[in-house]
């Protein structure tokens, strides 16, 4: 392995390799401003908008911000929407019931029930195709009535 590959590490093996409370390093006034607002964020309970272009460590502060909050004894789900097909991402992230479509056999607990009172990290959602992004505002929209009531959701489509 060359030098170069030895010293090239993500964000997040970075924080696994750290403590945990010296994930959010540096001096400078950024980082400065970035500690007193995690910290201040750790304390709400308010859903939190992290963005950024790749490789800047939003993984890492989520966790971080868990890892200091109330929930922080509650799962930490990450969903990489973009590796997700985009037909199955609405069932991915709210699950389903059994008989929702051919092969629903049994009902499946969504990514959004999974992390129910901890934290569901979203990531790749720019990544994602925009004509998919379009034909798929429901599932977006049933995000965010998520994220503005606390509501869990499934599929019931076919139990109605």
């Amino acid at each position: 392995m060359s030098a170069e590959q030895r010293t090239k590490t993500t964000s997040t093996e970075l924080a696994n390799a750290l403590p945990p409370d010296e994930v959010l390093f540096g001096r400078s006034e950024a980082m400065k401003e970035v500690r007193k607002w995690v910290t201040k964020i750790a304390g709400t309970s308010i859903p939190v908008l992290l963005y950024g272009p790749k490789g800047t460590g939003k993984e890492v502060l989520a966790r971080w911000i868990h890892s200091h909050s109330a929930a922080c004894n509650s799962h930490f789900v990450k969903v990489n929407c973009a590796a997700i097909l985009g037909t199955l991402l609405e069932s991915e992230l709210f699950g389903y019931e059994k008989g929702a479509f051919t092969g629903a056999h049994a009902p499946k607990p969504g990514r959004v029930e999974l992390a129910h009172n901890g934290t569901l990290f979203l990531d790749g959602i720019a990544d994602l195709d925009l004509a998919f992004r379009k034909a798929s505002c429901c599932s977006f929209f049933r995000m965010a009535v998520f994220l503005e009531s606390a509501m869990r959701w499934r599929d019931r489509s076919k139990r109605d």
